[in-house]
Order: C-alpha cells, then sequence, then structure tokens
C-alpha cells in the first residue's frame, strides 16, 4: 500500500515548503516536465537537470535544499551524483526516484545515505508525501540550528555579562566604599606588580574624640575630604584608606623627595579647615615612612602600625622613619621574645586568671569581676598589657582565651557574683565560643546570665555579618554583652545598638583625667547621655582617686572599676 499525503499535511507541507528550493534531475523529459508543474505549486525555486552531470552543476551553482533524481541516466546516474554531492555537503536533503527495485540499488543508496525512496512510476500522493517528510526533516534541522545559535548567543551575552559584573565586582573590591581611593587590597596589587621605595602611613590625631564630638556621620565626612584633599597633592602617587582613619601612599622617589613631600602635606593638612555639616574643623595628622628594601614582599603594615602608634605616643603631628628608629626595632624584638613566652606560658600552664571589682556606684557593692589574664613568672605576674599583642602576632590568642575562660569559671563557680570575660575578634573568627561556653556553664553549674562578654567596640565594624551574628546567638542564649574601650577606636552607637549591648565601658583614656581634662569630661558626658538614651548600663574604668570616683558618680555612670577600688588579685574577694 503506498502511503499518500491528507488534505491537512498538504496544506501544512504548502507552507513550510515555500521557503526551500528543490532541484529535479530526470532524463525523461515528460516526466521532467510533469514532475516540475507540481513541484513549482509548492517551493520558492525549482530546477531541472536532464543528467547526472548536469544536475551536478546546477546543484554547485545553487545549492537546492531538496535533491530528488532518477538513477538510471546518461553519462552520470543518480546514485553517482547524489554521492558526490553528500561529499560536498553532507547533510543534504536526496530523495531517489526508480523504477527499480532490486536490492542492490537500495543498499547502494542507503550506503550513500539518501534521505528517501521513490518508486516509478510516480504517484502524486506518494510522491508529495515522501518530500514533504524531506522538508519536515530541512525544518527540524533549521529550527535546532536556529535554536543551537540562539543558545550560543545567550551563552555568549550571559558569559560577556558575568565578565562585566566580575570586572565591576574586581574593581568594587579594590575600592574604598567611603572615600572611592583605593583599598587595602588595591595596594597589595599595586605593591606586588611594582614595588615602591616607600610607603607612608597617614592616621588621624585623635579620630575618634571627632567621632563622639561632631557625630559619626561628620567623621565619615572628614574622612572623604581628607581623601579628596590630598589626592590634589599626589600627582603620580596613589593614596590609599586601609583601616578606620589610616592611609597610605606609595613612593618611587627617593628618600629626601618623600620626606619632603611628606611634611609639606603634613603642614598643608595641619592649615585646612574641613567644612563638615557647617563646623568647620582642623586636624593634625601622624605620617610614618617605611622604606622598602629589596627583601620585602608584602605590604609592611606591621611595621607602619607600629611606627605611628610610637610616634602618636610621643609626639602626634609628626613624620616617624622607620629605617632610623631603633627604639622600634627593639619593641619589635620584644614583641617577638614575648610571643615565646605566650606560648611557653599555655604549654606549661602558667596562665591564671586575676579579678578585678566592678562596684555598683549607688549602692557600694562589688557587682561583679572582669577575669584579667597575667602569666605568673616566678614571684611575679606579667601584665596582659606586655604579651596580649604577641600572642595575636603568634596566632595563639584564641588558646590564651580559652584557658583564662574556663580558670575563671572554675574560680567563679562557687560564688554568687556575675562576672566579665575578654573576647577578641580572633576568638569570633575561630567560632568556638557558643559551644564551648555552653559546656562550660553545664560543666560548672554556672547560668548564662551571670557571664558578660567584653569586647572591642571594633568588633561591631568587624569586616563579616558572622561576628555579630555569634554575639546576637550568644546574647540570646542569656550571656550579656558589654563593649570595651568605648571612645578608644572609631566609636559608633548606631552599630552598638544593632548587637544591643548591655553594657558601655567607657575607656580609661578619658576617665583618667576627666578632674583636669574638660575635653575628656564633656566625651564621657556624651556617651553616657546617648548610653542612657538606648537603655545600655555604663561602667567607668581607671578610676584611679576619689575625685575620679565623685565625678564619675555626679555623672549617673552606673559602676567604677579602677585601683582607687581595688586593683586587679589572683582571687576574687568576698562581695
Amino acid at each position: 500500500m503506498l502511503t499518500i499525503i491528507d488534505k491537512e499535511h498538504l496544506s501544512d507541507f504548502a507552507k513550510k515548503s515555500a521557503l526551500y528550493s528543490v532541484l529535479f534531475v530526470e532524463d525523461d523529459e515528460t516526466v521532467r516536465m510533469g514532475i516540475e508543474i507540481i513541484l513549482k505549486q509548492f517551493f520558492k525555486n525549482v530546477y531541472t537537470a536532464y543528467d547526472g552531470v548536469n544536475g551536478l552543476e546546477i546543484y554547485e551553482r545553487y545549492k537546492p535544499d531538496i535533491v530528488i533524481s532518477d538513477i538510471t541516466m546518461p553519462r552520470m546516474n543518480g546514485l553517482e551524483m547524489s554521492s558526490k554531492i553528500k561529499k560536498i555537503l553532507p547533510t543534504q536533503k536526496i530523495i531517489i526516484s526508480s523504477a527499480h527495485q532490486d536490492i542492490e540499488h537500495l543498499l547502494e543508496s542507503i550506503e550513500i545515505g539518501v534521505d528517501g525512496y521513490i518508486l516509478k512510476p510516480i504517484q502524486k500522493n506518494q510522491f508529495l508525501y515522501t518530500v514533504s517528510k524531506a522538508v519536515d526533516q530541512i525544518n527540524v534541522e533549521k529550527e535546532n540550528e536556529n535554536y543551537q545559535k540562539n543558545l550560543e548567543l545567550m551563552v555568549e551575552q550571559q558569559v560577556c555579562k558575568i565578565k562585566k559584573q566580575s570586572e565591576m565586582m574586581v574593581e568594587f573590591l579594590k575600592t574604598d566604599k567611603l572615600t572611592g581611593v583605593g583599598n587595602k587590597k588595591q595596594l597589595e596589587l599595586d605593591f606586588k606588580e611594582r614595588k615602591p621605595s616607600y610607603i607612608a602611613f597617614l592616621n588621624i590625631d585623635n579620630f575618634s574624640q571627632i567621632n563622639i564630638s561632631y557625630g559619626f556621620s561628620s567623621g565619615d565626612l572628614l574622612l572623604i575630604a581628607l581623601a579628596k584633599y590630598v589626592c590634589t597633592f599626589l600627582d603620580n602617587k596613589a593614596l590609599y584608606r586601609v583601616a578606620g582613619d589610616e592611609f597610605c601612599i606609595i613612593f618611587y622617589d627617593n628618600y629626601d623627595e618623600v620626606y619632603d613631600f611628606v611634611v609639606e602635606l603634613k603642614k598643608n593638612i595641619y592649615k585646612e579647615n574641613f567644612l563638615i555639616n557647617d563646623i568647620s574643623l582642623r586636624i593634625s595628622v601622624t605620617i610614618g615612612i617605611v622604606k622598602i628594601d629589596d627583601s620585602c614582599s608584602d605590604v609592611p603594615y606591621g611595621n607602619g602600625h607600629l611606627l605611628v602608634k610610637n610616634a602618636k605616643e610621643s609626639r602626634r603631628n609628626s613624620v616617624a622613619f622607620f629605617e632610623d628608629d631603633l627604639s622600634l626595632l627593639q619593641k619589635q624584638r620584644e614583641c617577638l621574645a614575648m610571643g615565646y613566652s605566650v606560648k611557653y606560658a599555655i604549654e606549661n600552664d602558667t596562665l591564671v586568671p586575676f579579678f578585678q571589682p566592678i562596684v555598683d556606684i549607688k549602692t557600694g557593692h562589688i557587682d561583679k569581676y572582669e577575669c584579667l589574664a597575667r602569666i605568673k613568672n616566678k614571684d611575679s605576674y606579667i601584665s596582659p598589657y606586655y604579651f596580649i599583642d604577641a600572642a595575636k602576632v603568634s596566632g595563639v590568642l584564641p588558646n590564651l582565651t580559652r584557658i583564662i575562660i574556663e580558670k575563671s569559671f572554675i574560680a567563679m563557680s562557687g560564688m554568687d557574683v556575675n562576672f566579665s570575660l575578654n573576647i577578641t575578634d580572633d576568638d569570633l573568627k575561630e567560632e568556638y565560643l557558643e559551644e564551648y561556653l555552653d559546656l562550660l556553664c553545664k560543666r560548672y553549674a554556672v547560668e548564662p546570665s551571670r557571664v558578660i562578654l567584653e569586647v572591642l567596640e571594633n568588633i561591631s565594624n568587624y569586616d563579616t555579618k558572622n561576628a555579630i551574628e555569634q554575639l546576637k546567638r550568644l546574647k540570646s542564649k542569656g550571656f550579656y554583652i558589654a563593649i570595651d574601650d568605648f571612645g578608644a577606636d572609631s566609636s559608633n552607637f548606631e552599630r552598638v545598638q544593632k548587637l544591643n549591648v548591655d553594657f558601655i565601658k567607657i575607656d580609661g583614656s578619658f576617665i583618667k583625667d576627666i578632674d583636669s581634662d574638660e575635653n575628656s569630661l564633656n566625651i564621657v558626658k556624651t556617651i553616657v547621655y546617648y548610653a542612657k538614651l538606648s537603655n545600655m548600663k555604663v561602667i567607668a574604668e581607671y578610676v584611679h582617686n576619689q575625685d575620679i570616683f565623685e565625678i564619675v558618680k555626679s555623672l549617673d555612670i552606673d559602676y567604677a572599676q579602677g585601683y582607687y577600688l581595688s586593683e586587679p588579685k589572683p582571687t576574687p574577694s568576698k562581695v
């Protein structure tokens, strides 16, 4: 039975075939002309040829979409022509027509890879059905080809988009979001690309007091204005913001040129009036210059920070040079030696907690104790002032914290009084606190509500949300959170409020001079005012005489701590 094409499929075939061209090769002129009339009803272009040679010539000229050919023809038969066409285009659609029904021609057609076979005499319906199948195949291939092209285009566009986003992200990651100058990442990349001769570390004097006195938004605006101002002097040099109020400038000049530039820059900054929120601010900066020698493979942040810190301790608004500063080198050596001492103390169990009472000012009673680390050295004890930085640099600070925490739990487990523990950003980075504190609370039967975790205010400005989330989870378990040394860094009440802090401990540098320094007194008043608005209790540290205690008491501060009340001791005194 011959397969026929119905009216519905015939209509669909007519729509599809109108897009394509066809070549019909037949040596019988009558058959050729009859089929040509039928094909012209459906195809866009119809070509005819009288034998294989003529058919191959026309094919090479017009490249029709479908080739229909008889087998037996003079000069070149249809199978020979089809074989040559398939070599030109292996995917070419070819239909063979023949009166022969022998197996040899059929096998040869299959081997060549023809796409259809029509028996003679040609029946119109069977002919159109076979041709329509070839058209359907072409349509599917065209759709697949278009889909592939569109897919490739979409992929290419997506790759370009991702590449552009990546480039923008890389640029974003290398730029300080606040000031728009390069950040620490950009400095490190530039340093490796072309090693400078010197790096200047520039730090604003008393920046924390500016933040507290004029507001933190004013502090941010000052950083923006200073960066913009410094950039006007730089020419071919580059400015980077690497910390809160610390900037770096890289130089490729000799020392005399660098020193002259830095001194002149410092003078100009000191003379400039920065108009911030309608307030005219005059600031000073301390600058440290670090020489970069051939052995220096990374940005010497440690030398720069230590240099500026040392310079500020002796004289602010100054320029210091690392290479000539032997006392600074000595400090570094001492820090390295102390690092070994800390490791020895951990390994030999000579770390011990000391306890300093925190007194409720209204009642005069001890309300809680701060647990402080000491290293036992024969008959004396070493203060953390000498070994905390070394422990941090040595990478053993979390080990030290663990030991002091557990020994504090042991000492306080038998007492009915709260106690506070100092937590560092290193502890939060290691993410051990939640599990460790839960374990100790169960082991020593201490309620979490008795434990206050003191963190430095810079943790509220920590680089990831993870630290904040840890503190929030600890607070949800009943632990209290205190911000230690508030006012010493880039203090920000907004960030502290996000932590839902329970206590604010005012930095001792403001309390110790509160009886003689009006500026310190005003800063303390401001801190107390904002803390009270935020329902935070306030603790005054470094209360070292009666006059200061009376002033602290008059300011409605909640708690006091200091040598006037009691120095830290190896065992907590009775409440």
